[in-house]
């Protein structure tokens, strides 16, 4: 089927071009030509497609050459793949040296439509080129799929496209394929990905989440976090970050609960909180004040039971009156039991004065 309106270089040439202006550059995929009609296609043959940034299209890269080897092969609609990137496209042909004897004898173009497919330089997309080319060096990408053929500094190629090396890479280097920093890492971060976080012991944390396995001493969990502050030695489980020890005067998994006030040399055990001893004045688990009726404020530091009671008490707890009139105000300290009976002496009258008495009456 031929068409009615197709451009037609003039006869009796040897070589034959014709020439688009994009007005901008594009990234170019593929050009398609649709020329006149069958029968004319052994002119077609051996045409070349040039790609420039002038109208001066020598000065640019051939992107494409017809090779078919026969006229049976060839097709009036020839969609090739020609990338480049390029404002003016040049199709082109020329009969100075004929590559097969069934090629015409002078040169023709005879177009009836042209296609450029292709994106503005730095956009991509299927179709609607909303995409921006990212990591590619000069900003170059595929129009279609957004692949970098070579990616920008401070990126490295992940599959078909860029992305950039990891942030904490010294000098923004990496390794262009693996993506590893070639330069160390910046201040704070280890790892062949500078993930780590610098408490990383041996530098071992997972690659992609940065996640580490071993901390050094001091340090726990998967982002290394320091132990408590009350833990002893600074020293925690390196995965709970519970402590070991606590410090004097500290309990709890992170030795954040103080021991009570009067814990011996102020330790206490340290999942608990009891003390194992108390200062003198004090008992029980939590150092409990000895009863108010114990002599000097000395009570058994298990029980709480007094020594000794102050002067007028008895009982364990020394929280009993002795009776009254005890001597001295003492009484036995368990049973309450006075120790004797105070004597009423009585004063004796003379003799004498008896008898004056009796004799009187």
């Amino acid at each position: 089927m031929g068409y009615n309106c197709c451009s037609h270089t003039v006869e009796g040439q040897d070589e034959v071009w014709w020439q688009v202006d994009l007005q901008q550059q594009y990234v170019i995929e593929t050009v398609t030509i649709i020329y006149r009609d069958q029968g004319t296609l052994k002119r077609l043959a051996g045409f070349e497609i040039y790609l420039s940034n002038t109208p001066d299209w020598t000065s640019g890269e051939p992107c494409y050459q017809d090779t078919t080897a026969n006229l049976a092969s060839m097709s009036a609609t020839q969609s090739v793949t020609c990338p480049g990137v390029a404002r003016y496209v040049t199709i082109y042909n020329n009969r100075r040296v004929k590559a097969y004897t069934w090629y015409s004898d002078q040169a023709y173009l005879e177009l009836c439509e042209v296609y450029v497919n292709g994106c503005q330089f730095g956009k991509y997309g299927n179709g609607n080129c909303d995409n921006v080319c990212t990591s590619c060096a000069g900003n170059r990408c595929h129009p279609t799929s957004g692949s970098c053929d070579t990616c920008a500094a401070g990126s490295y190629r992940a599959g078909d496209h860029c992305v950039q090396c990891p942030q904490n890479c010294a000098g923004n280097t990496c390794a262009s394929t693996s993506g590893a920093c070639s330069m160390g890492c910046l201040a704070g971060f280890s790892g062949i990905y500078c993930k780590c976080l610098a408490n990383c012991n041996d530098q071992t944390c997972d690659g992609a989440t940065g996640h580490c396995s071993n901390c050094y001493d001091g340090f726990y969990g998967p982002v290394c976090t320091p132990c408590p502050t009350g833990c002893s030695t600074h020293t925690c489980d390196k995965s709970t970050g519970n402590c070991i020890q606590c410090d004097a005067g500290f309990f709890g998994n992170q030795c954040d609960q103080f021991c009570p006030a009067n814990c011996k040399a102020n330790v206490c055990n340290k999942d608990s909180g009891q003390c194992g001893d108390c200062d003198d004045g004090f008992y029980g688990p939590v150092c409990t004040s000895c009863p108010t009726g114990c002599s000097t404020d000395t009570c058994d530091k298990s029980t709480g039971n007094c020594m000794q009671c102050d002067a007028g008490f008895f009982g364990n707890q020394c929280d009993q009156s002795c009776p009254a009139n005890c001597t001295a105000n003492a009484c036995n300290k368990d049973s309450g039991q006075c120790g004797g009976r105070i004597k009423v002496f009585c004063k004796k009258k003379k003799k004498k004065n008896i008898r004056r008495l009796m004799k009187i009456g």
